[in-house]
């Protein structure tokens, strides 16, 4: 970000949580978890949220380790950033991997920080979970004010994404001076349209799980409002997990109006959609190619003589850490630790791709499966897998149980640090909920004592 914005932005967070004025906080941490340009460009790539967590670190360590519950929940969690340390050692300085492009990487990107810099941003990504947690249960903040806050940074971020594009990118270049960008795609506040839709596709199954009616009217404008950044994206693997979010939800809710409305939504964006030449000749093709059941009708480029056409349908970052895996599955079990993957996998690109990236790709898999794999292996698969699971046999309101199962599916395709802000948001209603039943019969039998 910009000197100006960068400053204005610290002063505003530090201001706030000196004066407890949680409600700016909350809409600050949403509107950077829904908008990933919010970057200070600091070592670690700090973003406005990380901060937010910053600030309140102390507090949280010390909530944590008060609380019996969150240590039940977080455990595995915890355990599988345990692995991803370990491996991290073992691969930057016990058993570091030969790199061809090491003297085409910065600084940042040798192994040694790449490895400390991705430690630094999933901590902080994890005690995020514990700030919301805080947050509700301590009264901060409730579900009525993040279900406002949201629709309202949805709003902000398509309306400024029109705008922008309309102006010729000129919010984006003031708020980040010197970048030059051309494209016939909108942005958002997001660093590529992809990252504009997938936020858009969150935030629209987030405000469909979550009807209230006292914020029902802004709430009816940001599902509104996603829907239109959703089709402005022309991103094919945003409409893809938006499309399984809706076929989820009207699966879950059986509610045969919210059905009329979210088929009819569906059908019209498809229709506009094919009117635009982008989405016919580049979207359409990336989701043919995904949904392809057989390798002889799709015409595609190999990485090797023997890559499995799963692989096909991977973005190029992923696709590169399963082929790596393909060729060496000793290191499935445990992963090659934080943000490491790119180092072995960079030769494992299809010829068109080695052009795009000749000093070898330093970005780590878009898919949370495959990320997960590639740091923490198989073990941490399962550790995350016990992790979810907890969360989802402690949800005894079906209405949170539905929303964090397709919330899971949907970022199980796709990456992204909400992830960690909606777990938290999840495990806070469960403890919020068991709190007011123990209340209850607390009240119960002391009725039936006197």
């Amino acid at each position: 970000m910009s000197l100006i914005l960068s400053v204005f932005l610290i002063v505003l967070c530090i201001y706030s949580y000196l004066n407890n004025k949680y409600n700016i906080l909350l809409f600050l941490l949403i509107l950077s978890l829904f908008n990933d340009i919010f970057d200070f460009g600091i070592g670690v790539a700090l973003k406005l949220h990380h901060f937010i967590v910053l600030l309140s670190f102390p507090k949280l360590i010390l909530y944590y380790f008060r609380s019996v519950l969150l240590k039940k929940y977080l455990k595995y969690l915890l355990f599988e950033f345990v692995v991803v340390l370990l491996m991290g050692v073992v691969f930057v300085y016990l058993l570091p991997f030969n790199d061809p492009y090491a003297n085409s990487r910065l600084y940042t990107q040798m192994p040694e920080m790449r490895a400390l810099i991705s430690s630094i941003r999933i901590f902080f990504e994890i005690t995020t979970i514990i700030l919301v947690i805080n947050w509700i249960l301590t009264n901060k903040i409730n579900l009525n004010q993040i279900i406002k806050y949201i629709s309202i940074v949805l709003i902000i971020s398509v309306s400024v994404g029109v705008i922008d594009f309309i102006s010729g990118f000129h919010i984006r270049t003031t708020i980040y001076p010197g970048v030059v960008v051309q494209s016939d795609r909108v942005f958002g506040l997001s660093g590529e349209p992809r990252s504009f839709g997938r936020y858009c596709a969150y935030g629209l199954i987030f405000l469909l799980y979550y009807p209230n009616a006292n914020v029902k009217k802004i709430r009816n404008y940001g599902i509104v409002f996603s829907i239109v950044g959703l089709i402005l994206s022309l991103s094919a693997s945003s409409l893809i997990i938006a499309i399984v979010g809706v076929i989820l939800y009207m699966l879950s809710q059986r509610r045969i109006k919210s059905t009329i409305i979210l088929g009819f939504a569906l059908v019209s964006s498809i229709v506009i959609l094919n009117t635009n030449v982008i989405f016919k000749n580049l979207t359409l093709s990336k989701i043919n190619q995904v949904f392809a059941l057989n390798e002889s009708k799709l015409s595609y480029e190999k990485v090797s003589r023997d890559e499995p056409f799963l692989f096909s349908r991977f973005e190029v970052f992923d696709r590169a850490a399963l082929n790596f895996f393909f060729h060496y599955p000793q290191y499935l079990l445990f992963g090659v630790g934080p943000e490491l993957i790119s180092i072995p996998a960079s030769p494992y690109l299809t010829a068109s791709d080695m052009t795009i990236y000749r000093a070898g790709i330093n970005s780590t898999p878009h898919t949370f499966l495959v990320n997960t794999l590639s740091r923490s292996g198989l073990v941490g698969l399962i550790l995350m897998g016990l992790f979810f699971s907890v969360i989802l046999r402690s949800a005894k309101i079906k209405n949170q149980r539905y929303f964090f199962g397709t919330f899971l599916i949907m970022s199980l395709m796709v990456s992204t640090s909400l992830i960690y802000f909606f777990t938290g948001l999840t495990i806070a209603l469960i403890l919020n909920n068991r709190r007011h039943s123990l209340m209850i019969n607390n009240k119960v039998r002391t009725v039936q004592v006197k």
